[in-house]
C-alpha cells in the first residue's frame, strides 16, 4: 500500500510538473512568435 501510494504520487507531481512545463514553452513560442511579427512590421515599414 504505501509503495503504491509513493508511485501514485511520484506520478503526479511529475504529470503536473510536464504540464507546467508544457504551459511556459507554449507562452514563450507565442510571445517569441508576437516579437517576431513585431520586427517584421517594422522592417517592412507597415
Amino acid at each position: 500500500m504505501a509503495l503504491e501510494t509513493l508511485i501514485t504520487a511520484t506520478g503526479n507531481a511529475l504529470a503536473v510538473t510536464t504540464t507546467s512545463w508544457m504551459n511556459v514553452i507554449a507562452e514563450s513560442a507565442a510571445l517569441g512568435f508576437d516579437v517576431l511579427v513585431a520586427v517584421t512590421k517594422v522592417f517592412s515599414g507597415t
